[in-house]
């Protein structure tokens, strides 16, 4: 995974250059093709870039529109490609390249904060927009990439990792209790389901996003929560048996993008040997490589 960071000075307060060069630092092996930063007036943002589909070699990040009122940092890969470009085509948008990157800020100047409902796939993003002054950002329906942060009455800071956060002023050592007991007594649920390792780190759920205005107005908002009981009924075994073929297949095929050879990490049950051998299916020349 690529990494991202940022920071947003609130209340007119200077902006301080070396935070995100001390976020971005920290993270600097999840980014060995390229380790880039922007920053202007009260925002400042980092990227640590992993090229790992082939469209991500044309990717540049962070990425800003043609009229450079916004600007994203990206981390992520987008599993609805074809549909996400015909959407965007007809809503009069013109791709610039290939990337996922792309797609997700040319999603956000169509659709605005209704952007993350139609990605599918897995991500954690901020979205710089100048006009409003605010950032947005927001991570995938079912959590796969981190997103944590520190909001202060200084400043907004963000990144892929949480201990990349003590390198701020201000931000505590000191462990969050809570979440300690939660790991050594599971059936204990804290209040604020939130909150991490560290007492002063919080970071977005599965499904949330949110945006952050430079006055420190924080919003919130869960897009996606999974409603189980959802029942679906088939005239035999064997309809059933093509239908989820049909679904499970399609899942795994969409998430075989890279950049390089597709391997599995194999525990012995039946979710991960039914991957591999569903790549095997769809690729049937391909050298199987398992762990």
């Amino acid at each position: 995974m690529s990494a991202i960071a940022g920071t947003l000075h609130l209340h007119g307060a200077p902006l301080e250059p070396s935070l995100i060069e001390k976020l971005s630092g920290a993270m600097k092996r999840r980014g060995p093709d390229a380790q880039t930063r922007w920053v202007q007036g009260p925002v400042a943002l980092g990227h640590c870039m992993l090229r790992a589909t082939p469209e991500s070699l044309e990717e540049h990040q962070p990425l800003a529109s043609r009229d450079k009122n916004l600007v994203m940092v990206w981390d992520g890969r987008l599993d609805n490609r074809d549909e996400l470009q015909r959407q965007l085509k007809a809503a009069g948008a013109v791709l610039r390249d290939r990337s996922d990157a792309e797609l997700a800020l040319q999603g956000y100047a169509a659709w605005g904060e209704d952007c993350p409902r139609r990605l599918l796939g897995d991500f954690a993003f901020a979205v710089w927009d100048a006009r409003r002054q605010r950032l947005f950002c927001a991570l995938d329906h079912m959590g796969a990439r981190p997103f944590y942060y520190v909001l202060n009455k200084r400043f907004f800071a963000f990144a892929s990792e949480e201990e990349a956060l003590l390198e701020l002023p201000g931000v505590s050592r000191q462990p969050n209790e809570a979440m300690i007991l939660h790991m050594l007594v599971p059936a204990y649920r804290s209040a604020d389901n939130q909150r991490f390792w560290l007492k002063d780190v919080w970071g977005l759920q599965p499904g949330q996003c949110m945006s952050v205005a430079a006055d420190g107005t924080r919003r919130s908002e869960t897009y996606w929560r999974l409603e189980p009981g959802d029942e679906r009924v088939y005239a035999s075994d064997q309809a059933c048996e093509e239908a989820f073929l049909d679904v499970f297949g399609e899942a795994v095929r969409c998430r075989m993008r890279a950049s390089g050879d597709i391997a599995a990490m194999m525990s012995g049950g039946m979710d991960s040997a039914g991957i591999a051998a569903m790549v095997k299916r769809l690729l049937p020349g391909m050298p199987g490589k398992a762990f």
